[in-house]
């Protein structure tokens, strides 16, 4: 059986990828915070990757790999340096 919260963590990113780059306001499936962040990270020319959710707040989220990254995503390169990771936490995954 799959994690609740995992679910709907899943369900937020569905909602990046249909919307982007309009990606409206959500909720922290963890705790309610409306401070999520997300990254895009992979090959910008054959837009595959894998995506980082996670919330400012709490940091938690999750990391969903082999991914279809959209077209007109921003995307951090495969063996990107620190200063175009920094921003990134070092959050709980939240497991399925």
């Amino acid at each position: 059986m799959i994690n609740s919260k995992f679910k709907q963590w899943l369900q937020l990113a569905a909602i990046v990828k249909e919307t982007y780059p309009n990606v409206p306001k959500f909720k922290c499936p963890s705790c309610s915070s409306g401070n999520i962040n997300f990254e895009y990270i992979g090959d910008a020319i054959r837009r595959k990757g894998y995506f980082l959710i996670w919330c400012n707040e709490c940091l938690e989220g999750i990391l969903i790999s082999r991914i279809e990254i959209p077209e007109k995503a921003t995307v951090i390169p495969f063996g990107a340096t620190p200063d175009q990771t920094s921003h990134i936490p070092n959050y709980t995954k939240v497991l399925p």
